[in-house]
């Protein structure tokens, strides 16, 4: 009964044409007729011109010597490859979207391309059919040709008869039904392609690639310059194809200019969510080397002709990220929801999480992502205990099942944030336990003080006695030593810091960190279990900095900081009726 009411709930967010297109969708794969796509073309020609050279990315994976390597996973598949191979979905698309080519020498290049072509024929069973696979491989073998690859017959007509047939199957199976960064990767190669030949095919292309380009465009990308499933790694892998569709289209395609409108929000908001080392903030569902770095992104954004800045801060109130730096010091605040309604695939239990840099090391970090496979591990991923924030009664923030899939959710509920030079200040509360006995609320207030100082305060109202713990996790390595249970001293990174609490018992557990797919590495993680009270709450400062804190506010370095959003209830010691 339990998982039928996530379902229920999970198609309740969906909507009427939502569920119905996933239906729909599903259905005309299972019957579509892929033997349509193996006959010859239709003269496909190569017109592609280019203002810059365009910017490579592997994803982190690689083959050679009858291996391939992708998401922290090598498999022997032999020379030539098995491009059928037992792994995961996620493995599988590795492979196909041919990402490592352009690593390898220009004839084994080639090779692999004609060998993929000839053994791998189109096949709704086969994951190298699928559209996102579809979408990113068209992307990487028109980038080859850019490079010079194909130049003679008769590799260069097979290639172009491949392209063709592979960018019909996408336009007829294009993930309408799914909406996000699938369905607009898969408009932006067909727009590439469009822009790249010619021939009786690219017509019908381009026209899909401009109505979903008209319709997606404005809606997964917010008015901060956010994506609209609230992941960095998403964002720029987007990014990276709007990017390569500027340098392609011809300064007289209307949708080159509409682009460039947008880009310097996107890129903006790019270099915010960037710590210090480079890397991208693991907010929701992300990891590192999947995407290209940022400042790779933001110096190909400068050759064609776009400024953007190397970091970035400031509140993203549409996204709900609130970014606070200053040289190699930086602090990011989760305040956003899980992600679209109709998608909250990529969304974790991290509302009201943190993360933050100090002298240009990660000292407090997410939990990250490690997979994308349905188990206890990716169970785990997504759940609150991975994350700096609250967890009530020992379930997540969020009704979180399958792989993708969740059922009730979170939401944020007035949050109020401030970013500027003296520091970042936020508070809000969520809804998501209410459906917990007692319907408890979580509110939590942020104070981060440039001297070198955050103070959290949580306030876990419910009108019965419900558990709750507050969790702060620092990198693999990191040294705690326990004072008491209200106190602990952290060597982390060559930094020392010391964390105060109030109002619980702090403990030390064994926790995770997963930076990348395919990597889990255990952690040392703080957990204030919350007392009798509504109230409970720590500071976290530089050793040496003197600090102390209390339900009515803090004290760092000598200066007073006010508790300002207290809870009226809780001020006055009693429970939410």
């Amino acid at each position: 009964m339990s998982l039928l009411r996530r379902y229920a709930a999970a198609l309740s967010h969906l909507g009427p044409r939502q569920t119905v297109l996933n239906v729909v969708c599903r259905v005309r794969r299972r019957t579509l007729r892929f033997g349509r796509y193996r006959g010859p073309g239709r003269g496909l020609e190569w017109t592609g011109r280019a203002a810059t050279s365009f910017l490579p990315h592997d994803g982190a994976a690689r083959l050679g010597a009858g291996q391939f390597t992708a998401i922290g996973r090598t498999l022997s598949i032999g020379d030539p490859p098995r491009w059928d191979t037992e792994a995961s979905l996620l493995w599988l698309f590795n492979l196909h979207y041919f990402g490592w080519l352009d690593s390898l020498p220009t004839n084994e290049q080639e090779g692999l391309v004609l060998d993929w072509i000839e053994r791998h024929p189109p096949t709704g069973r086969s994951a190298g059919w699928w559209p996102y696979p579809l979408s990113l491989r068209l992307r990487h073998w028109t980038r080859a040709l850019f490079r010079g690859l194909f130049a003679a017959e008769p590799a260069r007509a097979r290639l172009l008869t491949s392209i063709e047939a592979q960018a019909e199957c996408l336009t007829d199976t294009l993930e309408v039904h799914l909406r996000g960064n699938h369905l607009l990767e898969s408009a932006l190669t067909l727009k590439l392609l469009a822009a790249c030949f010619r021939g009786p095919a690219v017509a019908r292309w381009e026209r899909r690639a401009d109505a979903v380009l008209d319709a997606e465009l404005h809606e997964q990308f917010l008015p901060d310059g956010g994506h609209v499933e609230r992941s960095p790694m998403y964002h720029a892998l987007l990014l990276h194809g709007l990017l390569d569709l500027v340098n392609v289209l011809p300064k007289s395609d209307a949708w080159r200019s509409r682009i460039l409108e947008r880009l310097p929000g996107l890129l903006r908001f790019l270099a915010a969510l960037r710590h210090p080392d480079g890397g991208i903030a693991l907010v929701n569902d992300a990891a590192l080397g999947i995407a290209p770095e940022p400042g790779a992104l933001l110096d190909y954004a400068r050759r064609l002709g776009v400024s953007a800045p190397a970091f970035a801060s400031g509140s993203f109130p549409d996204t709900g990220y609130h970014v606070w730096r200053r040289g190699g010091d930086a602090l990011f605040v989760d305040a956003g929801p899980l992600g679209p309604d109709y998608l909250s695939a990529h969304g974790h239990g991290d509302v009201f999480s943190w993360e933050l840099s100090l002298d240009g090391r990660r000292v407090v970090v997410d939990g990250g992502t490690s997979t994308y496979a349905a188990g206890e591990e990716r169970a785990w991923v997504r759940s609150t205990r991975a994350h700096n924030t609250v967890e009530v009664g020992g379930v997540d923030q969020s009704e979180f099942f399958g792989a993708f899939r969740v059922g009730r959710r979170a939401r944020p509920r007035d949050v109020v944030a401030r970013v500027d030079d003296d520091g970042l200040h936020l508070s809000g509360w969520h809804d998501g336990y209410r459906r917990l006995a007692g319907r408890p609320v979580h509110h939590r207030e942020l104070e981060l003080v440039p001297s070198g100082a955050v103070a959290v305060w949580d306030t876990v109202e419910c009108g019965v006695a419900q558990a709750a713990v507050s969790r702060v996790r620092f990198p693999p390595g990191a040294r705690l030593r326990m004072d008491g249970v209200a106190a602990a001293a952290i060597e982390v990174e060559g930094a020392s810091l010391a964390l105060y609490a109030f109002g619980g018992e702090l403990v030390r557990e064994e926790g995770y960190y997963a930076p990348r797919f395919g990597e889990r590495l255990v952690c040392p993680v703080l957990a204030l279990r919350k007392g009798p009270g509504s109230e409970f709450g720590y500071v976290l400062a530089r050793a040496g900095v003197k600090a102390r804190i209390d339900p009515g506010g803090a004290e760092v370095a000598g200066r007073l900081v006010p508790r300002r959003d207290r809870r009226p209830s809780a001020a006055a010691g009693g429970m939410r009726p």
